[in-house]
This record gives structure tokens, C-alpha cells and sequence, in this order.
């Protein structure tokens, strides 16, 4: 269902529909699974590496966010109904947080050194369908099945939306990037916007 290729060494994880995560290595040589996580008890549709690579975080439908340490070979740490829908997409902001979005449009950042969740954003109506991180390090872009886009400061002790896309996307689709984000429509059209907020 999802797959996360390491940002540094020959190692992929994929996940299945009915809650499977396998680790494995690949080359020219060969490849070789080192896991097999079984521990979340849906679908696991969220993978992501953390910024030095040695962690894992899946997100399932069953509203858990867990994680693997690579080299330790074992799940070090389960937050149990994380979210009170399905977690529908995971997004590392910086070594000490996390963003997760699920499928009532409730996003929600966490302080991994302590579990805990500290800010919700619940603008969007229906399912969040990606999260991305701008090059500043404090911005997420975030998209939702009810067709919006919106910027917010992941940080910010009051979210104020700075962006809102004035006509809702059909059929959305993630987002590859911030500086040039280029959201999908059902019908043959689409729109270019700039991390300025202007349509180009």
C-alpha cells in the first residue's frame, strides 16, 4: 500500500492493506528482507524515516503511529490511538517532531521526546491526503479530500491560515513540493502555485 525508500542507504519498507510492514535491502546482488513488522492490526498507510535515517514511524488504520529502530531490529515505541480516525499520512518535521494527519482531517503534532501531542489543526472537512515540509523547516502544506490546500507555521501557538486555494481541487492528489506545487484535478486542468501564495 505505501513504499519508503531510505534517503541514505539501499533499504526500502512497504506496507500492505491488511497491516504488514516488510524492511528490506536491495542491490545488484541480490536483495534480502531484514523484517517483517506484523504488529499493527489494519492497513498500514503512512511510512516515514526520521532525519538520521534510524527510525521507521508507520501510521495505520487502526490510529496507532509506531516506530521501528533500524538497528536495533525491533518496534521501539507505540502511541495507541494516536488519532481518533484512521491515520492517513505521516510527515517528519525535524528530529524532534512529528506531523500526522488522518481521515477526519484532524492534524496533529507531536514532541516524540515525549509522546505527547502538542498542536491540532482541524481546518479541512474530509481525509488528509499529504503533508509536506517547505525548505524552511516550519511551514506544512497540507491537502485534503475536501479539495483545499493550506500553509500553516508548525509551530505556531495560534494556527492562522495563510493560504486557502479559492476553488477546491475535484480529485486531490499529494503534493510533490512547496515551491512549485502542482495539485491534480479530476477534469484535464491544472493549476501552478508559487510558496508566495500568488497563481501563476
Amino acid at each position: 500500500m505505501r513504499i519508503a525508500f531510505h534517503q541514505s542507504s539501499a533499504i526500502l519498507a512497504a506496507s500492505t492493506v491488511t497491516g504488514e510492514v516488510g524492511i528490506f535491502e536491495y542491490g545488484l546482488e541480490g536483495n534480502r528482507q531484514r523484517a517483517l513488522l506484523q504488529h499493527h492490526q489494519l492497513s498500514t498507510r503512512a511510512l516515514q524515516y526520521s532525519c538520521d535515517g534510524g527510525t521507521l514511524f508507520m501510521g495505520s488504520k487502526d490510529c496507532s503511529i509506531s516506530a521501528y529502530d533500524l538497528s536495533r531490529a525491533c518496534v521501539s515505541g507505540t502511541m495507541s490511538n494516536a488519532h481518533e480516525a484512521a491515520v492517513s499520512c505521516l510527515r517528519v518535521i525535524d528530529e524532534n517532531l512529528l506531523a500526522s494527519g488522518d481521515d477526519d482531517g484532524m492534524v496533529k503534532i507531536w514532541d516524540l521526546r515525549q509522546a505527547k501531542c502538542v498542536q491540532e489543526l482541524s481546518e479541512h472537512d474530509d481525509y488528509i491526503s499529504d503533508i509536506q515540509l517547505a525548505k524552511d523547516g516550519k511551514t506544512l502544506l497540507c491537502s485534503g479530500g475536501d479539495g483545499y490546500l493550506r500553509w500553516r507555521s508548525a509551530l505556531c501557538p495560534a494556527p492562522v491560515d495563510v493560504f486557502c486555494s479559492t476553488r477546491p481541487h475535484a480529485r486531490p492528489c499529494p503534493a510533490e513540493s512547496l515551491s512549485s506545487l502542482l495539485p491534480g484535478y479530476a477534469e484535464p486542468t491544472m493549476h501552478l502555485y508559487r510558496q508566495a501564495l500568488g497563481v501563476m
